[in-house]
C-alpha cells in the first residue's frame, strides 16, 4: 500500500486535487444499451457501463440536507489552500469567502505554498492568532501534521476540503487529527474510488467494452490512490478491456511538465494499441496535451479531471474527450458547513450533496472557456436556508 509523500498533494488538484494523440471525436458514438461486440467474464458489462454514464450525464448529485445549526456568527476563521496559484485549491477557497458572509464570519486566507513546511507555517499563524476554526483545502494529514497536531493541542477546530485524515489507511493510519472532513455523498475514500469507477465506466462504454488504456496514476497522492482503485476494478469487470500500461507520475514531475509529457509520450509510442488515455487531474492534463495533440491519433478517447477551466477548453478543442466534473466551488461551501457544523458541537457530518458530473463535447459544457461545469442544484441557496432560517 502505498502512502502519501509530502508536499506533493497541491500539484494534484489543479485539481486537482486540482486541467498523446490528437483530436479525440466530441463525445465519442457510445454504443447503444445493448452493448453489441463487448464481452465480459460475467456477461456484457457494455451496458451497465453505458447506464452509469447516461446518469452521470445527468450528475449525481444532490440537493444539501435540509437542518442543521444556524449560523454560528462573529468567529475567526482561517482557509488555508494547498497553493493559492492552482484552481482546486483557490476555487473553494474563494467558495468559503462567499459563504462566509451568510455565516458572519471573519475570514483570514494564509497560503500553503504547496509545501509541508508552507501548510505548517500557515497552521501556526492560525493557532498564533487564535483562530476560533481553520478549513484547509487540498491538504492530507500527513504533510500538515505538525500543524494540526498544534491546532488540536490548542483546542482549535480542523475541517478537511478534499483531503484525507491521518488515520487514513493510505495515508498512513495514524491518529486522527482533523476535526472532520467534508461528506461528498460519502467519505473522501468513497468519494475519490467512484472517481475512479466512473471514468472506468466512461472508458468502456466509449469503446463498446475494448478499451486499451494506458493509465497514468500519481503514486504519492491519496487521493489518486483511490480513484486508481475505482478504476482498476471497475475496468476488471469488462471482459475486452485492459491496462497495457501505468504511467507513475510524480509530485516531483508534476512540477516539471516535460518530465510528465516525455513519460506519457514514450508510453503511447511504447503501445500503438492503447485506444484510451485516463489521466487522473486537470493538472496532468494541461502538461500532456500537446502531446496527445502531437501523436495524431483520432481514435483516442482522452480522459481528463475535474472539468475546470483547462480542461473545458480542451474538450472544445477536441483534444479531450470528456472529464468527469468535481465542483469546486461546492466543496468550498461544503467546507464551511463541516466547519458551522463543528462550531456547533456536531460531530457527525452529512452528505453535503456534492458529487460527478461527466462533461464532454455534448453534455454539460459550460458556455464559456474561463467556467468550470456547473451544477443545477442551487446548493448556495439550501446552505444559506439552514443557517439563516
Amino acid at each position: 500500500m502505498r502512502r502519501s509523500k509530502s508536499g506533493m498533494l497541491a500539484a494534484m488538484t489543479a485539481v486537482a486535487l486540482v486541467a498523446a494523440a490528437g483530436c479525440s471525436s466530441s463525445g465519442p458514438d457510445l454504443p447503444d444499451s445493448t452493448g453489441s461486440g463487448a464481452t465480459s467474464a460475467s456477461g456484457d458489462y457494455t451496458a451497465t457501463a453505458r447506464e452509469a454514464v447516461d446518469a452521470a450525464y445527468k450528475g449525481l448529485y444532490s440537493a444539501p440536507p435540509k437542518g442543521g445549526p444556524s449560523a454560528q456568527k462573529g468567529k475567526n476563521i482561517w482557509v488555508i489552500p494547498c497553493s493559492s496559484a492552482l484552481f482546486g485549491c483557490s476555487e473553494p477557497a474563494a467558495a468559503i469567502q462567499e459563504a462566509a458572509k451568510v455565516l458572519d464570519w471573519k475570514v483570514t486566507t494564509a497560503d500553503g505554498k504547496a509545501s509541508p513546511a508552507g501548510y505548517t507555517a500557515a497552521i501556526n499563524q492560525a493557532v498564533a492568532a487564535h483562530a476560533d476554526g481553520i478549513i484547509t483545502i487540498a491538504i492530507d494529514c500527513p504533510p500538515a501534521r505538525a500543524g494540526l497536531q498544534a491546532a488540536k493541542n490548542a483546542r482549535i477546530p480542523t475541517v478537511a476540503v478534499w483531503a484525507y485524515d491521518c488515520d487514513d489507511p493510505k495515508a498512513g493510519g495514524g491518529a486522527s487529527l482533523y476535526s472532520a472532513t467534508i461528506n461528498s455523498s460519502g467519505t473522501p475514500p468513497q468519494f475519490g474510488t467512484r472517481w475512479g469507477t466512473l471514468k472506468a465506466d466512461y472508458a468502456i462504454a466509449a469503446t463498446g467494452g475494448r478499451a486499451k488504456v494506458l493509465l497514468i496514476t500519481h503514486p504519492d497522492f491519496v487521493v489518486t490512490q483511490y480513484e486508481e482503485a475505482g478504476y482498476r476494478e471497475e475496468l476488471a469487470r469488462c471482459g475486452g478491456c485492459q491496462i497495457v500500461d501505468t504511467v507513475d507520475i510524480t509530485g516531483q514531475d508534476l512540477g516539471n511538465p516535460a518530465t510528465t509529457a516525455q513519460k506519457v509520450a514514450t508510453a503511447l509510442q511504447k503501445h500503438p494499441e492503447a485506444n484510451v488515455v485516463d489521466a487522473p487531474d486537470d493538472t496532468t492534463m494541461a502538461e500532456i496535451s500537446q502531446v496527445i495533440t502531437a501523436s495524431q491519433n483520432s481514435d483516442l478517447v482522452v480522459v481528463a479531471g475535474e472539468g475546470y477551466p483547462s480542461t473545458v477548453a480542451l474538450i472544445r478543442k477536441k483534444v479531450v474527450t470528456a472529464a468527469v466534473g468535481v465542483p469546486a466551488n461546492w466543496l468550498g461551501w461544503e467546507g464551511a458547513d463541516a466547519m458551522n457544523r463543528v462550531l456547533a458541537g456536531e460531530t457527525t457530518i452529512p452528505n453535503q450533496g456534492a458529487s460527478f458530473q461527466i462533461i464532454d463535447a455534448d453534455h454539460g459544457l459550460p458556455a464559456s472557456d474561463s467556467q468550470s461545469w456547473t451544477p443545477s442544484v442551487d446548493y448556495r441557496a439550501a446552505f444559506t436556508a439552514n443557517w439563516t432560517g
